[in-house]
């Protein structure tokens, strides 16, 4: 064979592997953001702060007080948060493995979905509380029954017409031996109504990070007992 042949053909250029931190790269603007930490059966396992996102990894900085049981293994969850810079709902995937000080790796995060929805874990429930008008002088309380919690609002029925974007006070009781919420909110829809009775979603508005807490547990508290 000649030199032409030797030299003369150059091997096929092959394509350049993608750099490890490439991959997920769109997570990475979600890197900070609260999320709420699901198992695949729908279970709420914990809530956190999604922190030092890069390539498809990250860590979970535990923020509820709830102990998740289980072992050493990595386990599939389902994470979604909201983005309030984007004002989307943000749904994730991937596997968490405990690490030291409620702090847990969570490896081969894919980005599922963005949409327009609050994106919170909703528990039903079917508790009385009181609806006031907010901002209003002289506004009478109503009675309504709060059909599902979450940590960003509450679905209620009531027998009184209300419009979209009205504000109130939620007054309820979640567990008969705590203290009551009191908790600004907004309606955002009018999810169905009838001549007696309207169905409204609210949306929980200027929650501080205790009170936010507070409901946190309180729904965890709720679901153990659900799961009894």
């Amino acid at each position: 064979m000649g030199l032409f042949g030797l030299f003369g053909k150059k091997e096929p250029k092959r394509p350049a592997e993608a750099p490890a931190e490439k991959e997920g790269a769109e997570l990475a603007p979600y890197s900070g953001l609260q999320v709420e930490v699901t198992a695949i059966d729908g279970r709420l396992l914990f809530v956190a702060r999604l922190q030092g996102l890069r390539g498809g990894t990250g860590q979970l900085w535990q923020q509820s007080e709830e102990s998740v049981e289980m072992g050493p293994e990595p386990i599939m969850v389902k994470i979604r948060g909201y983005s309030d810079r984007d004002n989307k709902a943000v749904y994730m995937e991937g596997v968490i493995t405990p690490e030291q000080n409620r702090t847990w790796t969570a490896e081969h995060l894919k980005l599922l979905k963005t949409g327009n929805d609050r994106a919170y874990f909703r528990l039903d429930t079917n508790v009385e509380g009181t609806l006031s008008p907010s901002g209003r002088v002289g506004g009478k309380e109503e009675p309504c029954k709060l059909l599902n919690i979450s940590i960003g609002g509450a679905r209620v029925l009531t027998a009184a017409p209300h419009k979209a974007r009205e504000k109130f006070l939620l007054r309820v009781k979640l567990i008969p031996d705590r203290e009551p919420f009191l908790i600004r909110c907004e309606l955002l829809r009018i999810i169905s109504k009838d001549e007696k009775q309207f169905e409204y979603g609210l949306r929980f508005m200027d929650l501080n990070d205790k009170e936010t807490e507070r409901i946190t547990q309180c729904i965890f508290d709720l679901q153990r007992k659900k799961n009894r």
